[in-house]
């Protein structure tokens, strides 16, 4: 009896830590008040032991749209993130502009030069879009969102204990927050 009662425990520890962790959706608004689904999932690396992972996934445009067309909009894509509650209002952010060629994390005031917790180490390492061939790494894309185009990021570099807020606008808008 004992012995069946340490098993389940066992088990139930191992499920705790080693069962994939669900995603998280929210829903936002957009400016013309439009709901938009944005997915967020962070999990660590299976190839990569320590190196934590997010995968942010959000609609870039109405479903159908031609191959050109995605990629005007998937160029047009910022995606910001913070780890303070008031980062995106106090300009304690870094942003990247994920369809452009070497992409890379930089504050969003330019004049910031200490480095923010948290937002050191982070680096793109993959995206991808609805209208693509699933991709290996990107879970989220195999997820699409129903009558919408969308994109997934991959970003690596997260720390610890650390509660990330993103935001995701399109060049010229203001953003949808995500945490």
């Amino acid at each position: 009896m004992l012995q069946t009662i340490g098993l389940i425990i066992s088990l139930l520890v191992w499920e705790a830590v080693f069962a994939p962790q669900p995603g998280y959706a929210e829903e936002a608004q957009n400016n013309s008040g439009n709901v938009i689904l944005v997915r967020y999932q962070a999990y660590c690396s299976s190839d990569q032991p320590g190196v934590s992972t997010a995968e942010i996934q959000w609609p870039i445009a109405s479903q159908g749209l031609s191959a050109p067309d995605v990629k005007v909009a998937v160029d047009r894509q910022l995606l910001e993130v913070t780890v303070y509650k008031d980062g995106f209002d106090r300009g304690l952010y870094k942003r990247i502009q994920p369809g452009r060629p070497d992409a890379r994390f930089d504050f969003a005031k330019p004049e910031l030069t200490k480095p923010i917790p948290g937002l050191t180490n982070l680096r793109l390492t993959s995206i991808g879009t609805s209208t693509e061939k699933a991709k290996p790494g990107l879970r989220m894309l195999s997820e699409p969102i129903p009558g919408r185009e969308s994109m997934v990021a991959k970003v690596e570099g997260l720390e610890a204990g650390m509660r990330y807020f993103w935001r995701i606008t399109s060049a010229g808008e203001i953003g949808q927050t995500s945490r």
